[in-house]
């Protein structure tokens, strides 16, 4: 349900460049948990690029793991339109 809240979100914003985040605890959970589901619902195959994103209504949507300590390093500093985490442990 918070998915397609997600993918709303990201359709009010059609066509005009911005960022997304999609977050999940590995890579592999991701596709396997999100990305797979959104293939689904916009009848679509999704192909990471190889700065981990995608393309969904002419925007670009960022996947970041949290696979370790490091990881929130990623991410920092990044300005995104909305995001969507999947099981996420947030700790600074």
């Amino acid at each position: 349900m918070l998915l397609l809240a997600f993918l709303a979100h990201i359709s009010k914003y059609q066509n005009k460049g911005l960022s997304f985040i999609i977050g999940g605890a590995t890579q592999a959970a991701i596709k396997r948990n999100v990305l797979n589901d959104l293939e689904l619902i916009l009848e679509k195959e999704l192909k990471l690029d190889k700065a981990n994103a995608i393309e969904i209504f002419g925007n670009r949507v960022y996947c970041f793991d949290g696979a370790n300590v490091d990881a929130w390093k990623k991410a920092r500093g990044f300005t995104s339109a909305g995001a969507f985490f999947k099981r996420s442990n947030c700790s600074s």
